[in-house]
């Protein structure tokens, strides 16, 4: 096969894409590597209200409030400093069920009960269902002719899947190219949210910058795929939100594990992935449901595929430290020339890995 992508098109879109790999810094200065709730690096503490200043005495002002209730706050410690600090000790315990997220983010109360009144507040902290679709709308009023917000479908629960188009938006869509960058397919990998709003905050705070692109490109952004899932993660358990949750309109929880990996539910190539990524058991973490396209995520963005007939997308996740060349099937071989493995290998030498152990890489074979 051969690509019939025009010469100029290939270059704006290797512009569009590596721009946004390279320029990604802002939130993984901040980012622990490791996860907020992996309980191999950090613990969740409950603290009486009686005991909050003997806590604040102990760990010298090092760790803030994370979460507050009525009769208790919480605050997310570094395994490391628990016997250090003499936690647990009366008053103050280690939480050992798997509480949902927000307890761990660090600020969801305080970023849940403000405004949004600049491109600054992206930077503040993770985002549930909730904020992002308050952050999206914010942004499409604020950036009203570089941006528009759309929602592109509902889920099987009813919430809305929003997305951001960033673009000129005075200007006709008829010759523009399109490109797609989606992130939490997989709710539970909150960082992947991130990297969808670090593309917004980057193009829309250097309008200069990205002038022409915008003029030449219409830029889909869907920072949370799975709104069902990053429910379940946030609200119900952090055990949960890498499947969709889905069947079933009740309560949920992390032993039912329900759902679909919407990741695994796309029709090409369905059930074809290898080594153990592909389940057609239901409880299985990688279910990729009863059939090819079943899920309304996965229609959401087949529809939204199909009308824009994407140049290029990059999907978010957080967990192989690697871009993955399509096709990640062993048995099929790309369009020659092949761009995408020509782009994507520039593109993955010019991320610096944070992951002491693993270097950043190009690869094919498909291990998420």
């Amino acid at each position: 096969m051969k690509s019939y992508l025009p010469s100029n098109t290939i270059f704006i879109v290797y512009i569009c894409l590596f721009l946004f790999v390279s320029c990604a810094g802002f939130f993984r200065k901040k980012i622990p590597n490791s996860p907020l709730n992996d309980p191999r690096k950090m613990i969740l503490v409950r603290i009486d209200p009686g005991r909050l200043g003997e806590f604040k005495e102990k760990t010298g002002g090092k760790y803030n409030i994370s979460y507050q209730e009525s009769d208790s706050y919480y605050s997310v410690i570094n395994k490391q400093d628990i016997d250090k600090f003499g936690f647990p000790s009366p008053g103050i315990s280690v939480v050992k069920q798997y509480l949902p997220f927000k307890y761990y983010s660090g600020n969801y109360q305080e970023l849940i009960n403000e405004r949004f009144t600049s491109l600054e507040d992206l930077k503040k902290g993770y985002k549930d269902n909730i904020l992002n679709i308050h952050y999206l709308l914010g942004i499409a009023n604020l950036y009203s002719e570089q941006s528009k917000m759309e929602v592109i479908g509902k889920t099987a629960r009813g919430r809305e899947i929003p997305a951001l188009l960033l673009t000129n938006t005075t200007t006709p869509d008829e010759e523009k190219i399109s490109v797609l960058f989606n992130c939490a397919h997989h709710a539970n990998e909150v960082i992947s949210i991130e990297h969808c709003y670090d593309i917004i905050y980057s193009v829309l705070s250097r309008p200069k910058e990205y002038q022409e692109i915008l003029n030449k490109m219409k830029i889909w952004i869907v920072p949370i795929v799975n709104p069902d899932g990053a429910r379940h993660f946030w609200h119900v358990s952090n055990l949960m939100g890498r499947k969709n949750g889905y069947p079933g309109s009740g309560p949920v929880n992390e032993k039912l594990n329900p759902g679909v990996d919407i990741n695994r539910n796309y029709p090409f190539y369905w059930g074809k992935a290898g080594g153990g990524y592909s389940s057609s058991n239901p409880s299985n973490y990688f279910y990729r449901g009863p059939s090819p396209g079943s899920e309304s995520e996965t229609k959401a963005m087949m529809d939204l595929a199909n009308r824009e007939r994407f140049a290029a997308s990059i999907s978010y996740h957080a967990y192989a430290n690697c871009l993955l060349i399509p096709y990640s099937i062993d048995s099929l071989n790309n369009p020659e020339p092949d761009v995408a493995k020509e782009i994507g290998k520039k593109i993955a030498a010019s991320v610096t890995s944070l992951n002491p152990e693993k270097e950043f890489e190009a690869k094919k074979i498909s291990i998420q």
